[in-house]
């Protein structure tokens, strides 16, 4: 009787011991998504950095434009060029992320990670904002 409550103790530590293990295995495949406070905190960097650039006296040396013109280029590409916002992006971020990476010999990579936005975000925004002044070129 004994021996059977030592087999059966011994299993049972088994058991614990492989649960681990495999709790381990599938925990360490698991991709930690965004949480939504991730991303308002984004967001809210984001919002500062916009805002800094336009009130801090830093804007010609960031993206070699004051102002007042980085103002009227971005109310300019939206009247005449096309340009429209996304749902996540507006027009003087995008306007903003072109001009740094034009003006300042920028990679993809850096501006990315300082508007803390995806590389194919950024890609397809700086076409988007190429394509409108490439459409003010006719008028």
């Amino acid at each position: 009787m004994a021996k059977n409550q030592q087999l059966a103790a011994i299993q049972s530590v088994c058991l614990v011991l492989a649960l681990i293990a495999y709790r381990r295995l599938t925990n360490r495949n698991r991709v930690n998504l965004p949480t939504r406070d991730m991303m308002l905190h984004r967001k809210q960097v984001r919002e500062e950095m916009l805002r800094d650039l336009l009130t801090s006296g830093k804007c010609r040396q960031l993206i070699r434009m004051s102002e007042n013109a980085f103002r009227i280029l971005c109310q300019k590409l939206e009247r005449d060029g096309g340009l429209r916002p996304t749902q996540r992006m507006t027009i003087q971020e995008q306007v903003a992320r072109f001009l740094h990476i034009v003006g300042n010999d920028f990679r993809n990579r850096f501006v990315s990670w300082s508007y803390r936005r995806s590389g194919s975000a950024t890609s397809g925004h700086f076409h988007r904002v190429l394509d409108a002044i490439i459409t003010l070129e006719d008028q």
